[in-house]
This record gives C-alpha cells, structure tokens and sequence, in this order.
C-alpha cells in the first residue's frame, strides 16, 4: 500500500477496526528534520525529501527522549530523532474528503508520545475520520530559552513542532482522503494547554479550524512556570558566560546528562499544582519566529486569538491525579500550615507571611469548614487539588473564550473500567480522574475488553459521537444522543454534564468557582502581575 507525498513515498498497513472495518495505518512518517546536532534546541526545520526508496511507514519511531509515562516512571527511553507523526484512515473508498483530527499529547510538557501505547485508534477509526498522532519535543530540549534572539533558540521549541506537524498536515493529509480546509486540534492537560497556545499563536492562524481543550490551559499554574534556565546551566556544569558557547556546549552534551541536570532542576516532579515541576511554554522577544511575544492572559483578554469553534471541559475529579505516596507525603491533607494551600501566584502578589497566612485561612475555612483537614476528608481534599491544579483556571479561561467565540462547555462524570489513571495505577477510586476522559477516545496498551452495551462501550460511543461531531460540524450536537448541547457564554454558563445519561446544565461548580474568583480579585487588586489584575476584575 503506497502513498505519495510532498517528502516522497510511503508504504504502510492496514489493520482491522473493533468494528470489523479496515483502516489504513501509516507511522513514523517525518514531519521536520531530525533536530540533532546544530539543530538541537532550535525551531524545527521543513523535512528533507527523500527520492530514491520508498519510507517505511509500518511502524512507529523513537519518541522524543522522556521517561516512559504508560510502563515505568523510571525508566528513559526515546532519542532526539524524534519529530515523526502517525496518520490513520479508512480503507473504504470515499468520495468526499474527511474532517481530520490532530491529537497532542498530554504529559506536562516532559513525557509522553503520540504513539499507541496510549492513544491507539482503534475507537475513533469506527467514524469517518482521519486521525493524525506525532511526537513534540520535551523538558529542556523543547523549552529551553536563551536571552540571546540572535541564536534562535528564544524558547517554545516544543510547540513550534506543533505547528511545524500542523503544517505538514495542510500539505499533505489530502493524500490520505483528509481535508486540509476541516482541521480540528484535540489534547488533554499539557496537550489541552498545547491546543489553548495555538489558539493564541500568530504561527498557527490558518493551520486548524476548531479546537478541543481537555483538562489543561494557558492560565493553569503548572503551565504558567517561572524561567529556570539559568539553574538547568548551573545544574549541568556550564561555565559558557555568553549564548553561542551555551548552545555549543548544551548541543554536544549526552541526553542522559541533559535529563539528569533537569531531574536537579525540578526536583519534586508529583507536586505540581503550583509550585516548580518542569520547563514550560514562555513569552518570547517580539520577533517574526516567536510562537508567542505577549503573555497569553492579554491576548485572551483582549480577545487576540482565532475565533474557530471550540469545546473545552475538565473531569468531575481531577485532583485523583494526586493520589500517589510520593505527593501525599510531599502535602498530606492533615497538614498544620495552611499556608501551604495558596496558589504560588497568589503567594508572589502577597509576599508578606501574614497575608498567605490570611489568605491560607480563607481557603481552608472554605473547602473544610470548621472540620480540622485529615486523611478522613480525603474528598474534600481532592476537590481542593481540581480547584487549584486545574478547573478554576479552566473556568476563567472558558468565559474569556466565550466572550469572543462559539464555546461548548462540558464535565466528564465518566466513571468506567475505562479509566486512564486507574489501569495504568491499579488504584480503585470513585470518581472521574485528570485523563480519564482520553480512554474513551484512545484504545491503550491497558484497556480493558468492552461487553456490548456495558457502561464502558456506552462511554466511548457517547465521546467519539461528540467529538467527531464537532470535528465535522462546529457543533457537537448529535441525534443519537438525546440532549441539547447549548452555547456557552460568560453570562450563560451552559454545559453538558458527559455521562452514562448526558444532562445540560448550567454554572459548573458555582460556588466553588465563586470563591476562587472573589479570593483573586480581592487579592489581586493593587496587582498586575501576569496581568492578573484585568483577567480577574472583569468576571
């Protein structure tokens, strides 16, 4: 089975569907030159052709080099040759193109690929689709950031290769019975952040036509992470005063001795609701190949971005990404400080001990009332650890969409054998977990057989609908699924509550959402850091 595109000819392989239909599959197909070498750390640059043979496309590449995220923590596998993407279609001859789907993976910024250990697509290739899957660069290697512009690497290295596999789809998926003119971008937590930044960055305008955010965004306070470059240099021994011989000698150092000088640099990876956890998306100088020159709480403000359809949501209890030995001894919720409970941002515009202390105390009279925090109410606790690490920004960010945008709203109760987390973990948990929505889009190494009309086959049935759906239309809206999906506006917060029996609703989380943004437009008010003043005052 050959395909000829731009680059030159590909050989893939065709697989049968879970629903007995055939599909093509072509992996491993490069999308920008292998960034080694001189091309370490810098933007990604266009695939070279190839002419004389035909490119093995049967089979996914390296990823990049992270630890592996689906079977061992601890275990670092992957290389820099990585910037490769995965195209599956159906085999069944079809007149019209298809609406293509573009997965980014999620990871936080330092691990994971777009390959089928997790993100198998074997669920969405029971629709007419065209799916698209690749890898990104991670940690330091695809966020590092040198003051220097005149050296090209002024940060976001990672989410230029975003665009860069954004462009190679608008070159090519019509060979693959895809349409360039119905492109929709989907990720979940760094992936969903991804998908957010690409809404806001001048080098994706034209590249896609809707997009989906799932569990992340640009306002949350992983994403939002201070520059630590200057401890990474320090951490792996450069004595280079200037940033040409920075680069020199980064681009010559093994990627062992890369990763163990980030490990130095972040060194409590689990804990990263706010404080420092890994490198991250920047604002870079105001130059022609800057992938973002303003902060991204402005341009969402001010109404800067692509107005294309959008959905957005989170999970019922993303906190349950915490529950893990190593983050509940780093913050037990039986702690006595309650310091410990403000977002780091907040900490930086109240710097004075007793006003954290302040503001700690509102918080845990909030979300515990007058009940002294123990592992008891560990429910309690996870609705703190969804609030910070992820909804209340995901909210914000909604309204600030909403106000400029068709936005569709959503919550995932989802609560199967199906969950991410929980297969990958063992851990037994009530509640819809950070990624537990992506198992029922993605078929991973670790799902489990789906019975017929059990609840786990009404779930993916219900999600591919929707998403799909949006991914054809602008609209998720089904007849096979008995609900009104309405609009979300700030002043009318619709959104579909997703599970066994979908219901329309309205005010996600009213209260908890209210004392968020009254918390951070009372502290905020004397402010402008982040530009968090504006962001707040105008919800």
């Amino acid at each position: 089975m050959i395909v000829e595109i731009e680059q030159g000819k590909l050989r893939g392989r065709t697989a049968q569907g879970i629903d007995g239909k055939i599909y093509k599959i072509f992996q491993g197909i490069p999308y920008a030159k292998p960034p080694v070498g001189k091309l370490r750390f810098l933007a990604p640059q266009p695939p070279e052709p190839w002419t004389e043979n035909i490119w093995d496309a049967t089979k996914e590449r390296d990823v990049c080099y992270a630890y592996d995220m689906v079977n061992n923590p601890k275990q670092v596998f992957g290389s820099d040759d990585c910037l490769y993407l995965n195209v599956y279609t159906p085999a069944t001859k079809i007149t019209d193109k298809l609406p293509v789907m573009v997965w980014v993976h999620g990871g936080g910024f330092y691990l994971g690929s777009g390959n089928t250990d997790l993100y198998g697509p074997e669920f969405l290739m029971t629709k007419n689709v065209v799916l698209v899957t690749f890898n990104y660069r991670l940690g330091f290697l695809g966020f590092l950031s040198l003051d220097d512009a005149s050296v090209g690497v002024t940060g976001n290295a990672g989410l230029k290769d975003q665009v860069q596999a954004l462009r190679w789809v608008q070159k090519n998926i019509h060979k693959f019975n895809g349409d360039p003119n119905n492109v929709t971008i989907f990720g979940e937590s760094a992936g969903g952040a991804s998908c957010n930044f690409l809404l806001l960055s001048p080098l994706s305008k034209g590249l896609f036509h809707k997009a989906i955010i799932q569990s992340g965004c640009v306002l949350n306070s992983w994403v939002q992470q201070p520059r630590l470059d200057e401890i990474f240099l320090k951490q792996i021994g450069c004595k280079a005063t200037n940033d040409k011989d920075i680069l020199e000698f980064l681009q010559q150092q093994p990627l062992n001795v890369i990763l163990a000088a980030q490990n130095k640099t972040f060194p409590i990876p689990t804990r990263c609701m706010g404080e420092l956890c890994f490198p991250t998306p920047r604002v870079e100088p105001n130059i022609s190949t800057a992938f973002l020159s303003e902060p991204s709480e402005k341009l969402l403000l001010e109404g800067r971005f692509h107005k294309v359809p959008v959905m957005i949501g989170v999970t019922s209890h993303e906190g349950l990404l915490y529950l893990n030995p190593e983050f509940i001894e780093s913050f037990p919720p039986d702690f006595t400080d309650n310091k410990i409970l403000v977002p780091r941002d907040l900490k930086e515009i109240l710097k004075t001990e007793k006003a954290i202390q302040e503001v700690g105390d509102k918080i845990k009279q909030f979300y515990y009332k007058n009940e002294k925090p123990s592992y008891d109410l560990f429910d309690t606790f996870i609705d703190y650890c969804s609030d910070l690490a992820f909804i209340h920004k995901i909210n914000v960010t909604t309204k600030l969409l909403g106000e400029h945008a068709s936005v569709y709203a959503y919550y995932c109760k989802l609560n199967t054998k199906l969950g991410i987390i929980k297969n990958a973990t063992g851990i037994e948990y009530d509640g819809t977990c950070h990624a537990d929505d992506v198992a029922y889009l993605f078929k991973t190494q670790k799902t489990p057989t789906i019975e017929s009309n059990s609840p786990e086959a009404i779930g993916v049935e219900m999600m591919t609908t929707l998403w799909i759906n949006f991914a054809k239309t602008g609209s998720p809206n089904s007849k096979n699924i008995n609900v009104d999906w309405k609009l979300f506006t700030p002043r009318e917060e619709n959104y579909l509550e997703i599970d066994i029996k979908p219901q329309a609703k309205k005010n996600m989380l009213k209260e908890r959402m209210r004392f968020w943004n009254d918390l951070y437009r009372t502290v905020a008010v004397d402010s402008t850091i982040y530009q968090k003043l504006r962001v707040w005052c105008k919800l």
